[in-house]
């Protein structure tokens, strides 16, 4: 990679967002300091860890599946070249169909175009299968990038203050240091940054299990929840969506939910081992589409965020758009400009 001394861009947070945006900011020759205190569990390291492109009750595409999907797995696959170990497993996803909607909807399904690349038939009555999905290790993934930035010099491990961050002549300036641009990759906390006290966060509150078991499937499980192997004996169980309570703490009604979905689908629920119950705030969008862009007359103040439960499918492709802007120049996909909501009431 050809490096050019540019001051480098400074990346706050280190969650799936802020970790894809640093590696395709490096593959373009751009200068970056990613600030993470790294002991905070975000919401990326307590995902299922599945790139779901059907999703819902009415089976429905989660976005423009041609340019979202090709996208994340070559980002996948550089990334296990780059970490030189593997981080995803491409496998279809087995969805049974428990109740009216999903039933409803898979007649039209199997005759639409749209969606006959990525929906097939299942094995048993009320069953499909789903087509382009993926398993992924995000807490391995997001440790093994943290490893090779440090390793490299490009990683500090410290909270950006989005109030000790301020605008100068050449750029920015935080704890001593010039940069050329800072961008906020903060999760959740943006909803406390002054640089975007406008963006309509729509925080939702995911729990998951991860034990282990024997007999486990060889391909995630979908019914009321997901059931993810993630090899070997471990698995993960999720995830829960929680509107209401938004507080970071796991619960026993969580808990309660997570092993009634995971009964349904283990073979012999009752041999599993459940070694943690972990709970996360997933900073999502009213569109569900992430957040790429600065506050009106900031333009070396910029933000990613806003991915929500499904940061595997559109983190990759939207990462690389933001780097290819800020490394090359050139405009943001206008579907997920924060002012896209701007007049809305």
């Amino acid at each position: 990679m050809t490096r050019r001394h540019y001051r480098p861009i400074l990346i706050a947070g280190q969650g799936l967002a802020g970790t894809l945006l640093a590696v395709a900011l490096i593959e373009r020759g751009r200068r970056v300091l990613v600030a993470d205190p790294g002991h905070a569990v975000g919401a990326s390291g307590v995902a299922a860890g599945l790139v779901n492109p059907i999703t819902g009750q009415r089976l429905a595409r989660a976005g423009d599946l041609e340019t979202l999907l090709p996208a994340t797995h070559r980002r996948l696959t550089a990334l296990a070249e780059l970490l030189g170990q593997p981080v995803h497993r491409p496998t279809p996803i087995l969805r049974y169909l428990w109740g009216d909607r999903p039933r409803t909807a898979w007649p039209r399904r199997r005759e639409d175009s749209a969606y006959t690349p990525y929906l097939e038939a299942g094995p048993e009555p009320d069953s499909v299968w789903i087509h382009g999905g993926a398993v992924v290790d995000n807490e391995a993934l997001i440790r093994g990038v943290r490893a090779w930035l440090a390793d490299n010099g490009n990683l500090v491990a410290e909270r950006v203050d989005p109030g000790d961050v301020t605008e100068a002549r050449e750029g920015i300036r935080w704890a001593g240091g010039s940069y050329s641009r800072v961008v906020f990759c903060e999760g959740d906390q943006v909803g406390t940054n002054p640089w975007f006290g406008e963006i309509p966060l729509a925080p939702i509150k995911g729990q998951v299990l991860e034990g282990r078991a024997s007999d486990l499937p060889a391909y995630p499980v979908h019914g009321t929840k997901s059931l993810v192997p993630l090899g070997g004996d471990r698995f993960r169980v999720g995830a829960t969506y929680d509107r209401d309570d938004i507080g970071r703490e796991p619960t026993e009604a969580g808990r309660v939910a997570l092993e009634a979905g995971m009964e349904e689908l283990l073979p012999r629920p009752e041999g599993a081992t459940i070694n943690r119950h972990l709970a996360a705030i997933r900073p999502g969008s009213p569109d569900g589409r992430p957040f790429l862009g600065h506050p009106p007359g900031h333009p070396r103040v910029g933000l990613f965020n806003g991915l929500g439960s499904k940061g595997l499918l559109l983190g990759p492709y939207y990462a690389d758009r933001l780097a290819q802007a800020l490394a090359e120049g050139g405009d943001l996909p206008p579907e997920a400009t924060p002012d896209r909501f701007a007049g809305s009431s």
